[in-house]
């Protein structure tokens, strides 16, 4: 299986290593950008972090499933 996220160096949690991941995180970042500009005003605040917390665990899921394993580096 061809990774898309590696683990990072030194904490918890991946960075792209593939096309494939730089696009996850592009989708993420427009959508994101789409949600602040078209639905920020219009949204009471509890829609809005809602819309944001379900966003931000796609990306999650994503990665964990399409990258290494997570481990907690402290020193290596």
């Amino acid at each position: 299986m061809k990774l898309w996220f590696k683990n990072r160096r030194f904490g918890i949690g991946w960075y792209p290593c593939s096309w494939e991941g730089w696009a996850v995180i592009g989708v993420y970042l427009v959508l994101m950008g789409f949600l602040v500009k078209n639905y920020l005003v219009k949204m009471n605040t509890s829609e809005y972090i809602f819309a944001v917390v379900v966003l931000t665990g796609l990306l999650i899921v994503v990665s964990y499933k399409k990258g290494e394993q997570l481990d907690w580096r402290i020193w290596k």
